[in-house]
């Protein structure tokens, strides 16, 4: 999604966060994402568990004009969760934790444009840079949340399953991110 000079990595520059081969690791329908960018801005190392496939959503970031960026627990408690993902994900998983991720157990999975933290001033930008790169086209990352929940639904899963995995507490959030009316017509 970024691009980032790092020294402690030989200074190469590099492609971070919704990189090409994240965006194209999406373009596989199987695997959308269930978090949003606030959650997968403070995601670190030590919430991806590439043996079990799941990644722990503990953290968001917000970013204020009077305190700047702050670490915080997601909206509310259903927030909170273990996020599933397929097996034909890991290996691209791995290879972005060692190509990009910061270093360290609390590194950061995806970093923004200057190695630092994402921040939602420029995430849209580059957004729109990866999906050029990878020919996905007009999609919205928030498309990719209602495209997954979409899928889990049609694969079977429950209402409180939706829920739990995009972290929604209402059934009605759930819901409304799952069109599934417009697929049976």
């Amino acid at each position: 999604m970024c691009r980032a000079s790092r020294g402690s990595r030989a200074g190469r520059s590099r492609n971070c966060a919704t990189s090409a081969s994240a965006a194209s690791a999406s373009q596989r329908s199987h695997c959308k994402p269930a978090t949003s960018p606030t959650e997968i801005a403070a995601l670190q190392r030590h919430d991806v568990d590439l043996e079990r496939r799941t990644v722990a959503v503990r953290r968001a970031l917000a970013e204020t004009r009077t305190d700047g960026i702050l670490l915080k627990t997601p909206k509310s408690a259903a927030g909170v969760r273990t996020v599933a993902f397929p097996a034909s994900l890991t290996a691209d998983l791995a290879a972005h934790l060692d190509a990009y991720a910061e270093p360290g157990r609390t590194g950061l999975v995806f970093t923004g444009a200057r190695g630092g933290q994402l921040r939602r001033n420029n995430f849209r930008r580059l957004w729109l840079r990866a999906l050029e790169t990878t020919g996905l086209g007009d999609v919205h990352f928030h498309d990719l949340r209602h495209t997954g929940n979409t899928l889990a639904a049609t694969g079977g899963a429950t209402t409180r399953e939706l829920m739990q995995r995009m972290g929604h507490s209402s059934v009605r959030a759930a819901l409304i991110t799952t069109p599934l009316p417009r697929l049976r017509d």
